[in-house]
């Protein structure tokens, strides 16, 4: 997470397993949370957050070292100057496979998962949370943000053993009123599902499908068995680019015919901006593809790397034409243009 002139980034196996507050002028660690260093140890920070004038809201699991206590965690709401906790709320995970958590808008107002049926909705400029939606029935394992709708995707569990029935629920981000519901593909994978360009993209497993949100009608799905488990999906111009752990593969968005595949190329973590993915590999390489062609247009290794060190659990962060990884001890910082450096 990038604001003004602060990144904010946390791990899981770094050394010091904090979120941080890091300025990027001079590298220096304005602020630290938690604050002491006996429970530092136990925190897992989720890897996304909303940044909004000086208040930054994430989620984190307080005490990781059992099963149980994973399935529990913490939204807080802190001071992006100082660290201060302003608010914080705690909820329960339900399955422990929750990807994005917190997303917000550009005028102040966020949403979170409290628990695994709950939505909650918080008004940074004028300091309220409130309920936003809430479900009896489904498990919502992620969000999506898109200019007036809210994307939830849902699950419930299946006659079978470690297999959901996946849905996605489309909501006016203003009314909370329902825009669209879609069933789904039955997998053993969570969904991970997307608004753009009118289309949503239910991400399952190894399914990608495309649905009109205007009508509800399925324009195309796929099953591909290289691109098994969800990952970030981004999409530019008439490509989809699905990065999942096991490959790389490019969608016409339009047909669902495949532009381009990496098979057996994983990625750990994909930022995109515009036309071009930066990805985190499992070689824990940093590189740049052109989402369009497919192209890998650069690759950055990294300079440190060690078992505390390295890209491997940081996103890519752009901001103001630089690219910033967090590593375990370091933050490095690369130039974007040219692709050359």
């Amino acid at each position: 997470m990038v604001a003004h002139t602060t990144i904010y980034d946390g791990g899981f196996m770094n050394e010091d397993n904090r979120l941080c507050g890091v300025d990027l002028i001079s590298g220096e660690v304005k602020w630290f949370f938690p604050t002491d260093t006996e429970s530092r140890y136990y925190c897992y920070f989720n890897g996304n957050g909303y940044v909004y004038g000086e208040k930054l809201v994430f989620q984190y699991q307080a005490d990781a070292r059992t099963y149980e206590a994973r399935d529990y965690h913490t939204t807080v709401c802190i001071d992006a100057k100082t660290g201060e906790i302003l608010w914080a709320e705690k909820g329960k995970s339900g399955y422990s496979s929750v990807n994005v958590q917190v997303v917000g808008d550009d005028v102040g107002r966020c949403f979170f998962l409290l628990d695994s049926t709950r939505v909650r909705c918080a008004d940074l400029q004028a300091g309220t949370v409130a309920d936003f939606f809430d479900s009896d029935t489904l498990q919502i394992n992620d969000l999506s943000l898109s200019g007036n709708s809210l994307v939830l995707s849902c699950c419930s569990k299946s006659g079978k053993a470690y297999h959901y029935r996946s849905y996605a629920i489309v909501l006016d981000k203003d009314s909370g009123g329902e825009q669209l519901f879609v069933p789904l593909v039955e997998n053993r994978i969570l969904p991970h599902c997307i608004l753009c360009q009118g289309i949503l993209w239910g991400n399952v497993g190894t399914f990608i499908s495309a649905v009109d949100v205007k009508n509800g009608k399925w324009l195309w799905s796929r099953d591909d068995w290289c691109a098994d488990y969800v990952g970030d999906i981004g999409v530019y111009g008439d490509v989809l680019m699905k990065c999942a752990e096991d490959a790389i593969t490019g969608y016409n968005v339009k047909t669902g015919e495949v532009v381009y595949s990496y098979p057996h190329y994983g990625a750990w973590h994909t930022s995109f901006d515009g036309r071009y993915a930066y990805l985190i590999n499992r070689k824990n390489k940093l590189d740049i593809i052109d989402i369009e062609t497919g192209k890998i247009l650069d690759t950055v290794t990294c300079k440190y790397d060690t078992e505390y060190d390295g890209f491997g659990l940081s996103y890519p962060m752009i901001y103001n034409g630089k690219l910033y990884i967090m590593g375990g001890n370091s933050l490095f910082r690369y130039s974007v243009y040219p692709w050359k450096r």
